[in-house]
């Protein structure tokens, strides 16, 4: 009842400086696949998590890894449609879309819906990118004024995310205020 699925994108589809907002952007496709497949009224429940996770009530509903080689970006995925793993890593807590309506019939059209979204948002080879639509579109899913921890730091102190930059790097503000710009970090 859940989907797992990894998608091979050419790196000729993905110029240099578009692989930085990749993942952000696979984040949306999968954000737009989940929404469009969700009554309108659950809508509002589904956020992303830096960089790509799928929340539902702020538990995590799917998880993305991508991975390069010098021919192609691999994107794993993983939804949890019917049952959620119990997390005891440490993670962020997991949910399972079922929780806003959604059944086992409703997997193979999230992984054909987020393989065409993604790919709608890929150009031709060589093709343009706007960043700013990105950055807007990802901003406007995220889930803000909720603290997550920073799993792998000493204390896994909670941070609050700010921000993004042209670049995917997201800004947090530590409990002291002290802000800083996250470029990789596992966050709970």
């Amino acid at each position: 009842g859940n989907v797992y699925l990894t998608l091979a994108v050419p790196r000729s589809r993905l110029p240099l400086p578009r692989l930085a907002l990749f993942p952000l952007e696979a984040g949306v496709a999968l954000w737009d696949a989940v929404a469009g497949l969700l009554p309108p009224v659950q809508r509002a429940r589904l956020h992303l998590k830096w960089p790509n996770d799928l929340l539902l009530d702020g538990r995590k509903a799917a998880g993305m890894l991508l991975e390069a080689t010098a021919e192609h970006l691999f994107v794993g995925i993983g939804i949890n449609v019917c049952s959620a793993p119990h997390v005891t890593d440490g993670g962020t807590p997991s949910t399972r879309l079922a929780e806003a309506g959604l059944q086992e019939e409703h997997g193979l059209e999230i992984a054909k819906g987020f393989a065409a979204c993604l790919g709608d948002r890929l150009p031709q080879a060589g093709g343009g990118h706007d960043s700013a639509d990105v950055l807007a579109a990802w901003k406007q899913r995220a889930l803000w004024n909720h603290p997550v921890r920073l799993r792998d730091r000493a204390g896994r102190p909670e941070v609050l995310p700010l921000d993004i930059n042209a670049d995917g790097h997201l800004r947090v503000r530590h409990a002291d205020g002290r802000e800083e710009w996250l470029v990789s970090e596992y966050l709970a």
